[in-house]
């Protein structure tokens, strides 16, 4: 094994008909065909080395403890995966299932809030506040998420009690417009859908 198999550096200079300073990038690869897992560039080749070093070096500061939640039948994983943190879903397998990832979720503390409102909106049963949400921002969030969903929940019960279909009353709420046919027999559904507006009002 040759020391090209696991690092690569480059001189990346400007494309014909452009300006600029030549840059240089560093790659620690996967294989020996390629595959960069991490690099680093700068404006001078050392520059580069450093960077990609500082960025390995990144990847074993820090907390890699992962935590368990679980909250009304539901258990999510939240761990880190190298710079990021993810979460997914324990549901009788060998692995979490629902990844969810995402470049945004720097630290463990971004995920974490992002899976407890996941897990609370899946565990909504009416409340306007959740037991399983912590920050004060997200118990906001959760109220205003939860005043919208007993609106819409409204609207769809008030469209089958009128003899709409679950799925006529589905496209109707997201906005489709409903066959002439059967607007004439059960009259206009938006009539029916500003009522209920009107009843989530205040006064």
């Amino acid at each position: 094994m040759k020391i090209t198999d696991v690092f690569e550096r480059k001189a990346i200079r400007p494309k014909k008909g452009e300006s600029g300073p030549t840059q240089y990038r560093t790659s620690f690869k996967w294989s020996a065909r390629g595959g960069r897992m991490v690099s680093g560039r700068g404006e001078t080749q050392e520059a580069a080395d450093e960077a990609c070093l500082e960025k390995i070096r990144n990847r074993f500061r820090g907390t890699y403890t992962p935590l368990c939640l679980r909250f009304r039948g539901e258990t999510i994983l939240i761990w880190r995966n190298g710079d990021q943190w993810s979460y997914g879903f324990i549901r009788d397998r060998a692995e979490p299932v629902g990844i969810s990832l995402s470049g945004e979720w720097k630290s463990r503390e971004d995920a974490e809030r992002a899976a407890r409102r996941h897990l609370a909106e899946i565990g909504w049963e009416q409340e306007e506040t959740s037991e399983i949400l912590v920050h004060p921002d997200d118990q906001i969030w959760f109220r205003d998420w939860a005043r919208s969903q007993k609106i819409s929940l409204a609207k769809y019960r008030r469209l089958l009690e009128a003899g709409w279909t679950q799925d006529e009353a589905f496209h109707i709420l997201w906005g489709f417009q409903p066959d002439p046919a059967r607007i004439q027999q059960l009259g206009d559904p938006l009539q029916l859908v500003k009522e209920v507006e009107r009843q989530f009002t205040p006064h």
